[in-house]
């Protein structure tokens, strides 16, 4: 079975007329480095600067770019550029640590590259990083100090395919937990086919699939935003869309549940520590999703 892997790094978007995160260039490119230990399958990464990217690898890891392929995207030249900029509060932007041309081009890149493969996945550049894996995950021992943050080896070719195994003809998703520990509040109630279901916030960093499936889901998420994008005066995330899309499509989707960001090399710095230990031992670290699938 051939999977690709679908992913995007844009360089100093924070500020602009896009938005982004700040200061997260060099966490972007070593993460990525971490989720290429993926063998033998093909990424594709979108970026405002292939050049930048492809230099880094050049320098640090030349074992990788036989799998990587990069390609110039603009995000202003989006497929939804026109209603978004209806909607952008530019002042607004220029503060925001998110990118919705980035959130929404997810899905337009997956379609595209839904071809010539079994299954097609995102996951985020950042991924690989100390915030979300624990210290049994990293090369924490390590003298260069960018591994001891992304380096990670939770990502492998087993776990790939053992979610391809799992998943069968469906596609993977990630459900957050979203009462105990509240996320979003999501799309309004007119957009689900039923009750609207709050429990679950699907989260946009890892998902993917059967091809078949993946230009499905693109086609829902397409009309489900343009319908949004006509109808609504916020700009909504990918993930809002995602939600009511799985919650309209249940038989579409295998989920796999969690609960927290945190872990346990980093719940005592955002809560008290014997809080946090009795908060892992009750709820479900983002982590260990991965770790059931190596």
């Amino acid at each position: 079975m051939l999977t690709k892997i679908v992913s995007a790094i844009y360089f100093d978007l924070y500020g602009s007329d896009l938005g982004g995160r700040p200061c997260r260039n060099e966490h972007y490119l070593y993460s990525l480095n971490s989720i290429m230990n993926i063998r033998n399958t093909p990424f594709i990464v979108y970026s405002n600067d292939p050049n930048r990217i492809h230099e880094f690898f050049i320098k640090k890891y030349p074992d990788k770019l036989n799998s990587l392929t990069i390609i110039a995207y603009d995000l202003y030249n989006n497929e939804y550029k026109n209603k978004i900029n209806k909607l952008k509060k530019y002042n607004e932007v220029h503060k925001s640590v998110r990118c919705i041309e980035l959130q929404y081009s997810k899905l337009k890149w997956l379609e595209m590259n839904a071809k010539e493969s079994d299954y097609v996945y995102w996951i985020d550049a950042g991924l690989s990083y100390s915030g979300l894996l624990p210290d049994k995950y990293l090369c924490i021992n390590s003298k260069n100090y960018y591994d001891k943050y992304y380096s990670s080896n939770i990502f492998t070719s087993k776990m790939i395919d053992n979610i391809n195994t799992q998943i069968q003809n469906k596609i993977f998703c990630i459900g957050k937990d979203n009462i105990d520990f509240f996320w979003d509040h999501g799309l309004p109630q007119k957009y689900y086919n039923n009750t609207k279901d709050s429990s679950r916030h699907i989260i946009g960093g890892i998902f993917g699939g059967r091809i078949e499936k993946i230009n499905q889901l693109y086609s829902l998420f397409y009309n489900l935003c343009n319908n949004v994008l006509d109808n609504e005066n916020i700009l909504y995330s990918e993930e809002n869309f995602l939600t009511t899309i799985y919650y309209n499509n249940l038989d579409m989707f295998h989920m796999e549940p969690f609960d927290l960001w945190w872990h346990e090399d980093n719940i005592a710095s955002n809560v008290r520590d014997i809080q946090g230990k009795d908060m892992l031992q009750k709820f479900k670290s983002f982590y260990k999703i991965l770790e059931q699938f190596i």
